[in-house]
């Protein structure tokens, strides 16, 4: 998943499975069943819309993984 957000965010930008978990914590994404699906046996599934998302925060707001990291950063020293 990484690897296909990277590819569709704009020249220069690159993220990191860490800024994917912040997102994801920082959201409540996985409880969105579009973006979302764990399988009964297997590796959590993250949709083609989901990705789409992530992109589009990032393109309305350039400071979007930023925040997310800073968040998520903030919750786990509570």
């Amino acid at each position: 998943m990484v690897k296909e957000v990277n590819r569709k965010l704009p020249k220069g930008v690159r993220i990191n499975s860490h800024d994917i978990l912040s997102v994801r914590r920082t959201h409540g994404t996985d409880s969105n069943p579009l973006f979302f699906h764990h399988p009964r046996f297997g590796s959590p599934q993250y949709s083609d819309p989901f990705i789409d998302w992530i992109v589009t925060e990032y393109v309305r707001d350039h400071d979007f993984f930023a925040n997310a990291r800073a968040h998520y950063q903030e919750s786990q020293r509570s």
